[in-house]
C-alpha cells in the first residue's frame, strides 16, 4: 500500500488515486483508509509547492465551509492536516459522478434512478439558497457518489454570498462551464439554476464539451425538456424554480415514490405494504446494489422493528439481496437480519422464508445456515401443514450446509416422524422424496440406519403416492445399500407392489426390480465388481449423482407432490371402476331385446374406508385468517433428544384402506432371518 503521509499525527493512508478527477480542480482525489479501523474514506490533497497564494487561500475557505456545511447531499467533512508540503481535506468515501455512472449496467443506469439523484442535488442548492449562499461551481466534477449510491454536492471552495460578484475558475477544466456573460449579469439565483441545467444535460448526456452543446437536449428525457429549458433560460429571479427541478425528478418516479413509501411502511394498511413489497421487488434488478445493500437493506430492518407481523411480504426483498453483496461486513449484517427473520413468531414471515429458501441458502455462510437451524427445524412440528411441508422441501436445499449433528441427528429424527406419521399424505410423499435427495449428504452410518427402513415403510404406506416415491427412491438410492440387503430386503419389498391396484405403482417397481436384479447379475458373472459397485456404501464423499435408472431421478428431482394431486392418484382405480359400470350398462342397453328389463350390471368391489385427503393448506396470502393460523400458540419444543429407537420412529399401526384397494399387510422393515418360518 503506498503511504504519502509521514507523520503519524494523521490518522488516514491513501490507496488509490482516482485520476479522472485530475483538471476538474485544483486539489486531486485518492481514496484512503482509516489506520486502525479499516474506515473507507475519500482523501482531497493540495500540493504547496505551486506557491500559489490565492490558490491556497481558496483550499483553506474550502476546509471552512465544508466543515460548517451539514446536509445528507453535501460532502461530510471528516479531518484536514496540514504540513509544510500539503494539504489533506478528509471525507466520507465517494467517487466522481461520471466514474460512479460508468460501473453500473444499462438497467441499473435508467431514468428512474438518474432523475433520484438529480433531485438529491436540487435538494442541496436549495438548502444552500435558503442560507443566502450560491455554490458557483455545479457540474458533474463537483457531483459525488457515496458508498449508499447516493449523489451528494462537493467543490464547497467556491461558493459565496448571493450578492458577491461571480468568482475566477484557477482551472481551465472549469473556465469552460463559467454562464454566460448576459446570465452573470441577470438575477443572483440565475448562476445556479443555470448550472443545474448544465448538470441535468451531463447526466443523460456525458460531459460537456462546449456551450453550445447545450441547444439540444439529446438524451435528455421528454418530461424534463421543459425544466431543462427554464433553468438555462430563466432570467428573473423565480424562486420556485428549484422546487419544480426537484418535482420534475421525482414525480412518477418509482425509485422515489417505492423507497419513500418504505421509510413509512409500519404506518401503512396491510393492502397497501403488499404492493409496496411487491413494487420494490420488481425494481431491484434496476437499482444500483449500493442502495439496495445500503439504503434498502436499512429500510427494510428498521420496517421489521416496527412491524414484525408484516415482515412476510419483505422476505422476498431480502433473499435477494445476499447474492449482491460481496463485502464481509455487509454479509455478515444480511445473515444476522436473516436469521432475525427466521426466529419470528409470525408464521407467514416463516412461512415466506421457507418458500424462497433457494434464493440465499447457497450464498451465505455455513455458521449462519446452522444458526437458523434451529428456528427452521420447528416447522417439522407446527400444526399448519403448509408450513411442514414446506419446511420438508427447503430442507433439501439447506441439508448439504449443516453440520454433521444437525443433519444426521436432529434433521432424521424430525424428518423420519414426519415420514412415518404425518396426517397428510403429500407431506409423506414430499419426506419420502426428500429422504431420497439429501441421501447423499449423510453419514454413511446414517444412511445404514435410516435409509433402509424409511423406504420399506413408505412401501406399504395406505396412499399410492407414497409408494410410489419409496420404489423411485430405492432406484435413485440404491447404491447406498450393499449387495446382500438389496437380495434379502429391498427386493421383497418391491415384489409385493408388481400386484399393486395402482398401475403407476406396479409399473415403477417392475422397472426398478429389473435394474437391481440386473445390479446383481453383474455381481453374479463378475464378484470381482462388488466392490466397485458398493463403493459408495461406506463414503463420505459420495456425489449427487446418479449412475443407474434415470428415470426414477428424473422423477424424483422433479417438483414435490402438490395436496390435492394425492387425492387424484387415490381415486384413479375408483374412476375406472365406475367406468367400467358404465361401459357394461351400455352394452346391456345395446343388446336389448324389445319389451325386456334392464337389470344392473354387478361389479364386485372389496369393502373400503375411503381415506379422505382434504387439502387443509391455508391461502396463498401469508396473512389469511385460517383457523390453525388463529389457534396457533407459538413453537413447540420436541421433548425428543437424539435418535429413537426404530421401532418407535416406525411404529407398528392398524392397516389403512387407500380409496381404491384392499388393505397391504405391513411388514418388519428389516430384512428376514433365513430359516424362520412363516405364520400361517
Amino acid at each position: 500500500m503506498w503511504n504519502f503521509f509521514a507523520r503519524e499525527s494523521f490518522p488516514y493512508e491513501s490507496v488509490d488515486k482516482v485520476d479522472f478527477f485530475n483538471g476538474l480542480s485544483v486539489l486531486s482525489l485518492n481514496d484512503g483508509v482509516k489506520k486502525g479501523t479499516g474506515e473507507k474514506v475519500s482523501i482531497f490533497t493540495y500540493n504547496k509547492k505551486s506557491g500559489n497564494q490565492d490558490l491556497l487561500e481558496h483550499v483553506k475557505s474550502a476546509i471552512k465551509r465544508l466543515k460548517t456545511l451539514k446536509h445528507p447531499a453535501i460532502l461530510t467533512y471528516l479531518n484536514s492536516y496540514e504540513d509544510e508540503n500539503v494539504i489533506h481535506i478528509v471525507t466520507n468515501r465517494c467517487i466522481p459522478l461520471l466514474v460512479y455512472l460508468k460501473t453500473l449496467d444499462s438497467e441499473q443506469n435508467g431514468e428512474m434512478y438518474l432523475k433520484w439523484g438529480l433531485a438529491t442535488i436540487g435538494e442541496a442548492v436549495a438548502f444552500l439558497n435558503n442560507a443566502d449562499l450560491r455554490h458557483n461551481n455545479i457540474f458533474h466534477g463537483s457531483v459525488f457518489v457515496n458508498d449508499h449510491g447516493f449523489w451528494q454536492l462537493g467543490e464547497v471552495g467556491y461558493i459565496s454570498s448571493l450578492k458577491s460578484s461571480y468568482p475566477y475558475k484557477h482551472t481551465e477544466g472549469m473556465r469552460k462551464y463559467n454562464p454566460p456573460e448576459e446570465m452573470l449579469k441577470s438575477s443572483v439565483w440565475s448562476i445556479d439554476n443555470w448550472s443545474l441545467g448544465v448538470l441535468l444535460w451531463e447526466t443523460f448526456n456525458g460531459e460537456l464539451d462546449s456551450l453550445k452543446s447545450l441547444a439540444k437536449p439529446k438524451k435528455i428525457p421528454s418530461d424534463l425538456i421543459k425544466i431543462f429549458n427554464q433553468l438555462l433560460h430563466q432570467r428573473e429571479y423565480d424562486k420556485e424554480i428549484i422546487e419544480s427541478f426537484i418535482k420534475s425528478c421525482t414525480c412518477h418516479n418509482a425509485l422515489f415514490n417505492t423507497l419513500d413509501a418504505l421509510s413509512n411502511y409500519h404506518l401503512k394498511d396491510k393492502d397497501i405494504k403488499g404492493k409496496i413489497a411487491k413494487d420494490l421487488l420488481a425494481l431491484l434488478p434496476m437499482i444500483p446494489k449500493d442502495i439496495v445493500l445500503n439504503k434498502i437493506l436499512s429500510l427494510l430492518k428498521q420496517a421489521h422493528g416496527f412491524d414484525s407481523e408484516s415482515s412476510a411480504y419483505l422476505v422476498p426483498i431480502v433473499a435477494k439481496i445476499p447474492t449482491l453483496a460481496t463485502e464481509e461486513k455487509l454479509k455478515s449484517d444480511i445473515e444476522q437480519f436473516l436469521v432475525l427473520l427466521f426466529s419470528s413468531n409470525d408464521r407467514a414471515t416463516r412461512l415466506s422464508l421457507l418458500m424462497n429458501i433457494e434464493e440465499f441458502i447457497n450464498v451465505i455462510s455455513k455458521k449462519s445456515v446452522n444458526d437458523i437451524f434451529p428456528y427452521f427445524s420447528a416447522g417439522f412440528l407446527d400444526s399448519n401443514p403448509k408450513i411442514r411441508g414446506e419446511t420438508v422441501k427447503a430442507m433439501v436445499s439447506i441439508a448439504p450446509l449443516l453440520s454433521k449433528k444437525n443433519l444426521n441427528d436432529e434433521s432424521m429424527r424430525l424428518l423420519l416422524q414426519i415420514q412415518a406419521k404425518d396426517a397428510e399424505a403429500h407431506i409423506r410423499t414430499n419426506a419420502t422424496i426428500c429422504l431420497g435427495k439429501i441421501a447423499y449428504s449423510l453419514q454413511p452410518t446414517t444412511r445404514k440406519k435410516v435409509l433402509l427402513n424409511a423406504f420399506l415403510f413408505a412401501l406399504h404406506d395406505s396412499c399410492p403416492t407414497v409408494r410410489n416415491s419409496g420404489i423411485q427412491a430405492f432406484a435413485v438410492t440404491h447404491r447406498f445399500f450393499p449387495v446382500e440387503e438389496t437380495a434379502k430386503s429391498i427386493l421383497p419389498g418391491l415384489i409385493c407392489l408388481t400386484i399393486d391396484s395402482d398401475s403407476n405403482v406396479r409399473d415403477n417397481a417392475f422397472r426398478t426390480i429389473k435394474v437391481l436384479i440386473s445390479k446383481l447379475e453383474q455381481v453374479s458373472k463378475s464378484p470381482e465388481m462388488k466392490e466397485t459397485i458398493e463403493k459408495d456404501v461406506m463414503s463420505e464423499t459420495c456425489e449427487d449423482n446418479v449412475t443407474w435408472s434415470g428415470w426414477a431421478f428424473s422423477a424424483l428431482t422433479s417438483k414435490f407432490l402438490k395436496p390435492n394431486e394425492t387425492k387424484t392418484k387415490a381415486d384413479s382405480v375408483e374412476n375406472k371402476k365406475v367406468d367400467t359400470l358404465e361401459n357394461k350398462k351400455s352394452e346391456v342397453i345395446a343388446n336389448k331385446k324389445p319389451g325386456s328389463k334392464i337389470s344392473e350390471p354387478s361389479v364386485s368391489e372389496p369393502k373400503q374406508d375411503k381415506e379422505k385427503i382434504t387439502n387443509i393448506v391455508p391461502s396463498a396470502d401469508p396473512h389469511s385468517d385460517d383457523s390453525e393460523a388463529s389457534d396457533y400458540d407459538g413453537w413447540g419444543d420436541s421433548n425428543c433428544e437424539g435418535w429413537d429407537d426404530v421401532s418407535e420412529v416406525f411404529p407398528a399401526k392398524k392397516s389403512e384402506k387407500s380409496n381404491n384397494e384392499e388393505n397391504l399387510p405391513r411388514r418388519n422393515a428389516g430384512p428376514m432371518k433365513l430359516g424362520t418360518r412363516l405364520k400361517k
